[in-house]
């Protein structure tokens, strides 16, 4: 499949007051042809900075970065040809022009204003829902209206990636859902490469086809969001017995497992993630043990909300135990 991104070794430090900070720390990831491949992590994890790069915004310390197969550092102007950006936060549009203007200035400022140009803006307005809304300006249409705005002009130009940065964040529910299959049909339909940064997880679990996780500066593997939700799934249970479990099996099974223990009226309910199915037996033995029926033991598949938050801790205890 074709690469639309590849990042290799990329690195960036911030040097001042007699001090280095290593921003982002030599990752590496891929974008493919006609993929969504969300981008998450907490803040000052990195992703801002790497976003930065990506644009051309932040020069790299180290590190290769194509876009379309085009060395952004050799060939600039070439590479950007290819991207398409949205940034979260900023004015990706003029507030004091129409929408019609927007598109104009920014088909002509990429040097896309060509005979089909108006063909072409009719089509994007048609497929954004904003046809109605073109001769308005700007600064008068909703927030999630703007945002349809910003990823017109980002489209204008017709480029084979887009770089959209939390592009649902302050959305009503309904101009969010709007934006979320609009992004879905350019990947299915139009094989757009579109890396998609978020702290939504639902968002994330909804379009991405896969999925890449930064914290401090780095990245873990890559996986298709599918791989990475089953390979997860297959030691997640979760067990509901009658009645109450008692405090040292509960402080026992947290410290053991890291059991999470949800208990109601009539009983309890667990959650434990085990390496291996056969430890599930350990933990019915110490139930049977307190004389509570086990009324369902169910294999579930967590969130990506759940995946995502493991994988952060997970990194934590790792970076704790090798500054101690």
């Amino acid at each position: 499949m074709e690469t639309a991104i590849s990042v290799h070794k990329l690195r960036k430090e911030f040097r001042g007051r007699g001090k280095t900070i290593v921003a982002v720390d030599d990752i590496d990831f891929t974008l493919r042809r006609g993929e969504i491949l969300g981008f998450l992590g907490p803040n000052r994890a990195g992703k801002t900075t790497t976003i930065k790069m990506l644009c051309g915004l932040v020069k790299p310390t180290r590190g290769s970065l194509l876009i379309g197969g085009l060395d952004l550092a050799a060939n600039p102007r070439k590479a950007m040809q290819n991207l398409g950006v949205v940034l979260e936060g900023s004015r990706n549009t003029y507030w004091r022009l129409t929408v019609d203007e927007n598109l104009e200035y920014f088909a002509y400022s990429r040097g896309r204003a060509s005979l089909d140009f108006r063909q072409k803006r009719n089509r994007l307005l048609a497929s954004l829902g904003l046809t109605e809304k073109r001769n308005e300006l700007v600064q008068k249409l909703s927030r999630g209206m703007q945002q349809k705005v910003a990823l017109g002009c980002a489209l204008i130009a017709d480029p084979q990636v887009l770089l959209l940065d939390e592009p649902t964040l302050g959305l009503d529910l309904q101009s969010s859902l709007a934006i979320q299959q609009e992004i879905r049909r350019l990947a299915d339909q139009e094989g757009k490469s579109i890396l998609l940064t978020t702290h939504q997880m639902e968002i994330a679990h909804a379009i991405s086809s896969s999925v890449a996780i930064m914290n401090r500066g780095r990245t873990v593997p890559l996986d298709t969001l599918k791989n990475l939700l089953d390979g997860f799934s297959l030691g997640m249970y979760k067990i509901r017995v009658e009645g109450f479990l008692p405090l040292e099996e509960q402080t026992w099974l947290e410290a053991q497992w890291g059991a999470k223990l949800d208990q109601d009226e009539s009983g309890a309910t667990l959650r434990v993630a085990f390496s291996d199915a056969c430890q599930l037996y350990l933990v019915i033995e110490v139930l049977q043990r307190c004389k509570l029926p086990i009324s369902n033991v169910q294999l579930v598949e967590p969130s990506l909300g759940e995946i995502y938050m493991k994988f952060i801790e997970e990194r934590s205890d790792d970076a704790t135990r090798l500054s101690s």
